[in-house]
């Protein structure tokens, strides 16, 4: 047991001298360059974007400049998400159950949007932005049976049923393109189809 013990401890004091030696050797590489941080000093600002609700008003702030979205009639609007995407800002949001999109300032009532003769908007759960290509993630609900859900994605307002004739919907779904390929993630379900 003693003998383990001293074991123990040499091994822990040798991994520390290694430790040591490595993080010293990274920072004479990282620092033995002045062009390398005068290159640091000359890259471009970034700008930071955060969603929110200011006074009932979907807003944005950008670099802390509050920018506040039309409500479009509604009496209260949240900004949920927001992507920054080809200097576009695409901002997704609600006002209670209607769901709410702003390309560039500029409202659509995604309800309406994707309203169809048998079926109405339930749900949107996600929006990415893939490429030039807009997608959401949700749930149109059938109007002659309430009790019935399909979950669908739109890819730039064209519509593709994932699932059918379903009988609850996650709220938590959501949607990511890889390599051209959809993924549909749905609480303990991951779905994937392949379109080209």
């Amino acid at each position: 047991m003693k003998y383990a013990s001293i074991l123990h401890k040499l091994k822990n004091k040798f991994l520390m001298k290694k430790l040591v030696l490595v993080v010293l050797a990274l920072f004479f590489i990282n620092c033995s360059n002045s062009e390398d941080i005068s290159e640091l000093n000359n890259q471009s600002t970034i700008d930071v974007y955060v969603a929110g609700q200011k006074n009932g008003n979907a807003t944005y702030w950008k670099n802390n400049t509050e920018i506040t979205l039309d409500n479009g009639g509604f009496s209260t609007s949240t900004a949920n998400k927001i992507i920054v995407h080809n200097n576009n800002v695409y901002v997704f949001g609600s006002s209670g159950s209607t769901y709410i999109l702003w390309e560039n300032g500029s409202l659509t009532n995604l309800n309406e949007e994707f309203q169809e003769p048998s079926y109405e908007l339930d749900y949107i759960t996600d929006m990415i932005i893939d490429s030039n290509d807009v997608y959401f993630i949700g749930y149109l609900k059938s109007l002659t049976n309430p009790t019935i859900y399909d979950l669908v994605y739109w890819k730039n307002g064209i519509k593709t049923v994932i699932l059918s004739n379903c009988i609850y919907r996650h709220q938590q779904s959501s949607i990511k393109v890889i390599d051209d390929n959809i993924y549909v993630f749905q609480k303990t379900i991951i779905i994937k189809k392949v379109f080209l």
